[in-house]
């Protein structure tokens, strides 16, 4: 035990040589104690024991000695490895050399007290090299934004290489941690989510300026888009990588990742419904017989922006463009209602439901076919569409509580506008709006 190394492993520190050493030599000792050496023995000689006990011994000393100086966190990482992995799996635990060692009662190669210290310490180390990894990282991501080069493209997607750097550092030390014991994985694994929160507080920060003060750069949206791409994988990750008992820190980082979702989509969006919003303004100046060809001007605005898109992975493309859906969707009905038209002939009011109806199939295509999952949006301008279309009460009675069924926050005064576009007697529109009351929904007058 105490001869030095017979192979001197170069990648390996001088502890480390030495804890190999002494290991390996106490493991192939004892095996050929037990093999070769014991029955030449009495048995109430216990030559096992005594033998396992000096080893122990030896190895504890050279562990406690080693554990009072000031080490590296990679030393400290294998005295911790040695204590609650290596030598009661390796050693201890080894086939031929269990029940002799179970019966020496030989202990731990460290007190308990000082293998709390080192794992103080360990985790301290840990925690503040992967702080410096991800401060690092997030430096390296804002240089890259300010070289005027575009992003990588990967998998027909625009690319940023900082979540993998970032969720990679914190993996390795969790996964480090985990393989020393359990519980120190268990305490390593708040401390890390704490790191991460505090990480993507500063990614927020650094990427708010970037957006108010680079909009100039050539590569600006792209490089929007790959920041984007990068919310999912940090997502995924926290979900999947920490327990319960760190939900506070963890709903904490799923409203960043909305905050900072949002704070990427506002690039596109507010500038898209800026665009969009003469062109739903035309729908109030001019009668509805003439606004035919106006849905097809708001799609001819959007798809040179929505090809852009392509380039954000599915789920981020489908949350933008739900956005969108709903936008568009709202708007519409909104100038259907501000028309303040009544259509008093049976004819004029089919003219007009077939007119929402054909402009609802074009707006729903448009969107699913871009990225929407919205399903949930399809029935509504139809339906109303076919409110203005039935001329029996009754019958719009009907429609009416199933669009309220559908939308329970749609409000009293939208029915009442839509109402409005026919001529309905006053009986006839209190029978109708009658329904909300029977259903008792809590709609808003």
């Amino acid at each position: 035990m105490k001869a030095p190394p017979l192979v001197d492993n170069k990648d390996l520190s001088t502890i480390a040589n030495n804890f190999l050493h002494m290991g390996k030599t106490m493991k192939d000792d004892m095996i050929t104690v037990v093999q070769h050496i014991k029955h030449h023995y009495p048995e109430h000689f216990q030559v096992c024991n005594t033998y396992a006990k000096f080893y122990h011994h030896y190895f504890s000393s050279q562990m406690e000695m080693f554990a009072e100086f000031e080490l590296s966190k990679e030393d400290i990482y294998l005295l911790l490895s040695w204590v609650q992995n290596l030598y009661p799996k390796d050693i201890k635990n080894h086939s031929v050399l269990v029940k002799e060692l179970d019966e020496a009662s030989l202990g731990n190669l460290l007190p308990l007290g000082q293998i709390k210290r080192l794992e103080q310490t360990y985790l301290i180390h840990e925690v503040d090299s992967v702080r410096c990894w991800l401060d690092k990282s997030l430096e390296i991501e804002v240089k890259k934004w300010m070289q005027g080069t575009a992003p990588e493209i990967l998998d027909d997607y625009f690319h940023s290489e900082l979540s993998i750097d970032a969720i990679k550092a914190v993996y390795g030390a969790q996964k480090r941690a985990e393989d020393i014991s359990p519980g120190l994985g268990h305490q390593i694994s708040a401390l890390l989510l704490t790191e991460l929160l505090t990480f993507l507080q500063s990614y927020k920060k650094k990427l708010e300026i970037f957006i108010k003060e680079n909009k100039h750069n050539r590569y600006f949206e792209a490089i929007i888009i790959a920041n984007i791409n990068n919310f999912e994988n940090f997502r995924t990750y926290t979900v999947k990588n920490t327990d319960s008992a760190e939900s506070v820190v963890k709903t904490k980082i799923f409203s960043l990742l909305d905050d900072l979702q949002n704070t990427g989509f506002s690039v596109f969006l507010q500038p898209l419904f800026q665009e969009l919003q003469p062109l739903f303004k035309k729908f109030n100046e001019k009668k509805w017989a003439s606004c035919s060809g106006i849905m097809d001007e708001i799609i001819s605005v959007m798809e040179p922006r929505i090809c852009l898109f392509k380039k954000l992975k599915k789920p981020h493309r489908q949350v933008i463009m739900e956005r969108i859906h709903l936008y568009l969707v709202q708007k519409y009905i909104q100038r259907l209602m501000w028309k303040n038209t009544t259509l008093k002939s049976p004819e004029k009011q089919n003219q007009l439901s077939d007119l929402i109806q054909s402009h609802a199939s074009i707006l729903y295509t448009f969107c699913t076919e871009n990225g929407s999952n919205a399903t949930w949006l399809e029935p509504a301008l139809p339906s109303l569409a076919e409110i203005i279309r039935l001329q029996d009460p009754d019958a719009i009675k009907i429609e009416v509580s199933a669009l309220a069924s559908r939308y329970p926050d749609i409000k009293k005064k939208h029915l009442c506008a839509i109402l409005n576009i026919k001529p309905l007697s006053s009986a006839e529109f209190k029978n109708i709006m009658s329904v909300l009351k029977i259903r008792g929904d809590a709609i808003l007058p």
